[in-house]
């Protein structure tokens, strides 16, 4: 089910990517010219990332996050329906207005939660972009193209701000949904010490652990056994 959704989500990027291209082909201002372009090898770059996915599904070290992945094929076969019919129905010699409305209509369409979700799974550590940060510079190039060309048209500003938020709280909810997931699956922990191994592959205490991934905080006590263990002497009141 993973690989189906991962193949989906390509061909919706790769879909966006060629139409993108082809505005750009085909429009004589160059200043507009380069950023349709830009855009669309954005949506290159960004199938790539489902290629990294597809490659971990097939190495087995991608867990389904989803209870219920049908439901997620059957959302993202509905969004591919209605970006594949705008891409046919696409009006190339429309003004640098209209199709930015249009592209607008497109990225809404991709804002679906599951792109934040895995975009989420391939974070590292490194310094490097993150998926999620490289769609939210995306969202954010268009909002920046109409303040710049289109400042008489407010409507469109508003559109690309409302789209930059809603990518923002997508990327919130991912890691949230990731640190829900966390805790509710099974966590290594080591049989003598009790410290746990994180999803870096380090040990940590397992206070910290819990701290880091809920709202749960710590605090200290002695259970009965380890009181007679530890301080024979005192009665439990006075611990």
């Amino acid at each position: 089910m993973l690989r189906e959704i991962f193949t989906l989500c390509r061909s919706i990027e790769l879909a966006a990517e060629a139409a993108y291209r082809r505005i750009s082909n085909q429009t004589e201002v160059d200043e507009q010219k380069s950023f349709w372009l830009d855009i669309s090898r954005d949506e290159k770059r960004h199938a790539t990332y489902w290629d990294q996915l597809l490659e971990l599904q097939e190495k087995g070290s991608l867990k389904n996050p989803f209870d219920n992945p049908e439901l997620i094929v059957d959302d993202l076969n509905t969004m591919k329906g209605k970006i594949d019919g705008m891409i046919d129905n696409e009006h190339l010699n429309s003004d640098f207005s209209d199709l930015i409305l249009w592209a607008f209509r497109i990225e809404h369409n991709m804002l679906h939660p599951a792109f934040a979700i895995f975009y989420h799974a391939l974070i590292t550590d490194t310094e490097d972009i993150s998926p999620e940060g490289d769609y939210q510079n995306h969202i954010k190039k268009f909002a920046q193209a109409v303040k710049k060309h289109l400042k008489d048209k407010p409507e469109l500003v508003f559109v690309g701000e409302i789209l930059s938020s809603v990518w923002e709280r997508n990327r919130e909810l991912a890691n949230q949904f990731y640190q829900i997931k966390t805790l509710r699956g099974l966590i290594p922990i080591c049989a003598n010490c009790k410290q746990v191994r994180n999803d870096q592959g380090y040990w940590e205490q397992i206070e910290a652990y819990v701290g880091r991934y809920s709202e749960t905080t710590f605090t200290h006590s002695i259970c009965p056994e380890c009181a007679k263990q530890l301080y024979p002497g005192i009665p439990r009141g006075n611990l």
